[in-house]
């Protein structure tokens, strides 16, 4: 497959993330690009499809669906890139709903967008979940997020089986991506600990292996190669730059 030809759905994109970066690299290379944001005005890209919907419930899956057949017919690739921690808490002052909408983020509508592929894909198609290094790390004030982000990786490996022979389905798992949000994230935690921001990014990467800040645009190369090989299929691909998990 030559993604430069095909036809591509980009949800979750948002300014300055993961879906933006790899957003602006398929746009280069061609004009089939769709993307669902509920953040990003239709004039930010005046050339791209741009659909605002809620893909956490089944009325926006739907909506979602009857958009791309109607705008394209089908599409070839899928990236999913909506998720987020939504906030950082004590596990003992993480309410239900909160954690209910974590799961529903980053979990349900992953769910909902890999059961409609067979609707909305031919055979040969694709779909690239961005999962986390949270799915394999325990954290105190995350663990909503990392129990979905495990959850995504089990559905990545159950539905590959679903989808076989037609439609293939792979994840690329980052360690923390220094996005816009995140950057936002690390100034506000400067500003109530006192810390220096130059000391909180460096104890994030202190983390990995391979010691450089991880920022969106890294990823572009990894997810089109999940979206294009056909020697795989439920496979999570690690993008962690040697992240050790403590």
């Amino acid at each position: 497959m030559i993604i430069e030809d095909k036809k591509i759905l980009i949800t979750g994109v948002a300014i300055g993330g993961i879906g933006e970066a790899i957003m602006r690299k398929l746009s280069n290379q061609n004009n089939n690009i769709l993307i669902t944001s509920l953040n990003m005005s239709n004039e930010r890209f005046p050339n791209i499809k741009n659909f605002s919907v809620d893909c956490t419930s089944e009325e926006g899956i739907n909506k979602l669906k009857k958009w791309i057949l109607t705008e394209v017919g089908a599409i070839d690739v899928l990236i999913n890139a909506i998720g987020g921690s939504l906030a950082s808490k004590n596990i003992f002052k993480v309410s239900a709903s909160f954690f209910n909408r974590v799961l529903s983020v980053n979990l349900t509508s992953a769910f909902l967008l890999s059961r409609i592929a067979p609707e909305i894909m031919p055979e040969g198609g694709a779909i690239v979940h961005i999962v986390s290094s949270s799915a394999y790390e325990p954290s105190i004030t995350k663990m909503p997020y990392g129990v979905a982000k495990a959850g995504l990786v089990y559905l990545i490996r159950s539905m590959a089986q679903v989808l076989a022979p037609k439609i293939r389905i792979n994840g690329v798992s980052p360690t923390y991506v220094f996005t816009k949000r995140h950057e936002e994230e690390l100034k506000k935690e400067a500003i109530d600990t006192g810390i220096p921001i130059e000391e909180l990014t460096s104890k994030q990467i202190a983390k990995q292996l391979l010691n450089y800040p991880l920022v969106p645009e890294d990823l572009n190369e990894m997810i089109e190669f999940a979206a294009t090989t056909k020697l795989m299929t439920g496979k999570i691909l690690d993008a962690s730059l040697g992240r050790i998990f403590y």
